[in-house]
């Protein structure tokens, strides 16, 4: 079953919405409604979407019913198996670095933008490491963010922090983080 894409200040509190399939749920009420089966693929919710006392016994991340969470039939979602699915549908924006970050420096110009942006309450979701050292951050933000804004701030916002710190850095500075650099190379090439 597929149902429109667009549901804002949407009511659907004790209702039964297997195979639900919506990419915008903001300010929506799910309470008490049964979502087994229901489609993740697109979806997008914020923290006035409710879904206290959901039923759930699993989910699809995709339309054509692959991917299904949890993967083997037997098992059933737990209540925070689904609370962490739910935080993954939250908007968020994602900024790439390809070299290696520094960490203080990501969060100084992280608060920054949390300063620059108050109103938007943004929030740091994740930073991971993938296979090609690269590492990517994830800012949760209000739905209806300019959010190439938001990535673009924060970017620039971490050179110029970077270029900085470069500008007035000691030999020494610059030789621990060399060290630094070494190590976590040698524990990333480990796993």
């Amino acid at each position: 079953m597929s149902i429109p894409q667009l549901f804002t200040n949407s009511l659907f509190s004790g209702f039964s919405l297997h195979l639900l399939s919506v990419n915008q749920a903001w300010n929506t009420n799910f309470n008490q409604s049964i979502l087994t089966g229901a489609c993740l693929e697109n979806t997008k919710i914020d923290d006035r979407t409710s879904f206290a006392q959901v039923i759930c016994q699993y989910l699809y991340k995709n339309h054509d019913q692959q991917q299904r969470l949890p993967e083997n039939q037997q098992d059933s979602l737990s209540s925070s198996d689904f609370e962490t699915m739910l935080q993954d549908l939250m908007d968020a924006i994602e900024v790439t670095f390809n070299e290696d970050i520094n960490w203080k420096i990501m969060l100084d110009a992280f608060e920054s933008l949390q300063q620059k942006y108050q109103s938007h309450k943004i929030h740091l979701k994740s930073v991971e490491a993938n296979a090609n050292y690269r590492f990517v951050v994830r800012i949760i933000v209000k739905p209806s963010t300019k959010t190439a804004a938001i990535a673009q701030s924060f970017r620039q916002e971490y050179n110029l922090l970077a270029l900085a710190k470069q500008n007035f850095a000691t030999p020494q500075d610059i030789q621990t983080e060399q060290k630094i650099k070494q190590e976590l190379s040698k524990s990333y090439k480990q796993n």
